[in-house]
């Protein structure tokens, strides 16, 4: 028995200190809304504008959490702590909303500053726009059954790295938009997602390596990737919507790329169509008008035209991604590693 009592002595103890901590975390939040205010019109329509803001937001936050204790069961709690949806007529109810977006990937950048352990955080449907926005260098971070616009938007970019992120049942625009843009992203995985624009923008002026998208319902998902930049080993698989991949690689590189099972118009349209390179594109079941409407590929190649090799190939990367979702975070990295394997496996079969 008194063992038994020491242990609940300790979980009370370490569950008034969790409470604490996040009280010091919403009073810190206000601190960062007051002081920080007058740069709401910065935060507005722009992936790149929040940067500056960002940094002075981290750097003072640093300082006001000296005494605070940030663990993934503190973040979760803070974030189950309130919502963050706004008005996206009223720029004041915007701005806050950016603000606070900001405040929470700074919170996220720090824990993963202290820790290389794979960190989970589940919504439980709660409406929480701009989560984790603009977060700069964050790894082994999933998110699960959130709503709201803007969620991990902005990520890993202005020199920053992002790696290891998943986001899975989501519902809302502009998930996972800009990631990466003058920065790096690696080993992105989005599935189950219903809302426009998923996945645009990334690895705009910048590099994104390994990205699955599965299960995305909404127009636009992964359009303009690349432009300007490096987005290799793609895997898209049973998605519903149009343009998707329009205008990627307009200058700029896509290569490495298998979609499968696609319902939508203008799917490609566009790719490579300027000055860029859209390159080993291998696709099967594309359904929808406008396929590949003015795209420029260098080696597109259909199911239907495959070798066998080239075939079972295609198959093993698609079990593999299908996968994913059952994987453990921890160990993701390794099914990338593999995916990537075999997609130079296909273009060395192609080349010989």
């Amino acid at each position: 028995m008194k063992l038994f009592d020491q242990f609940t002595e300790i979980n009370i103890r370490e569950e008034k200190t969790s409470i604490s901590n996040i009280e010091k975390l919403l009073h810190i939040e206000g601190k960062v809304m007051d002081l920080f205010k007058q740069d709401y019109h910065a935060t507005v329509d722009s992936m790149i504008s929040p940067r500056k803001l960002y940094e002075k937001i981290l750097d003072q936050t640093k300082i006001w959490l000296e005494d605070v204790e940030i663990s993934e069961k503190v973040l979760q709690r803070y974030i189950d702590a309130r919502e963050n949806t706004f008005n996206i007529q009223t720029e004041e109810a915007r701005g806050e909303a950016t603000l606070r977006g900001i405040y929470s990937g700074v919170l996220l950048e720090l824990l993963c500053q202290k820790t290389d352990e794979s960190v989970s955080f589940n919504g439980h449907g709660r409406n929480w726009s701009y989560l984790f926005y603009s977060a700069r260098n964050i790894k082994n971070v999933s998110i699960t059954h959130f709503s709201g616009n803007y969620i991990l938007s902005g990520i890993g970019t202005s020199k920053g790295e992002v790696k290891n992120i998943s986001a899975s049942h989501i519902v809302g625009d502009n998930l996972l938009n800009g990631v990466g843009i003058l920065g790096t992203a690696t080993n992105i995985f989005a599935h189950n997602i219903e809302g426009n624009n998923t996945l645009a923008d990334i690895g705009m002026h910048g590099k994104a390596e390994g990205i699955i998208a599965k299960n995305i319902r909404g127009y636009c998902t992964l359009r303009l990737a690349g432009s300007r930049g490096d987005v290799s080993s793609v895997v898209i698989l049973h998605n519903m919507g149009n343009v998707l991949l329009q205008d990627c690689a307009l200058i700029g590189k896509l290569s490495n790329v298998l979609i499968d099972n696609i319902h939508g118009e203008g799917t490609l349209s566009s790719a490579g169509k300027m000055y860029g390179i859209a390159e080993n594109i291998f696709t099967r079941d594309i359904i929808g008008r406008e396929t590949y409407k003015e795209a420029k590929f260098h080696n597109h190649r259909e199911y239907e035209t495959m070798s066998a090799r080239e075939q079972m190939i295609f198959n093993e990367i698609v079990l593999l991604a299908e996968s994913m979702e059952t994987t453990a975070i921890s160990e993701r990295e390794n099914v990338f590693e593999k995916i990537k394997e075999l997609q130079n496996k296909m273009i060395a079969e192609e080349e010989t």
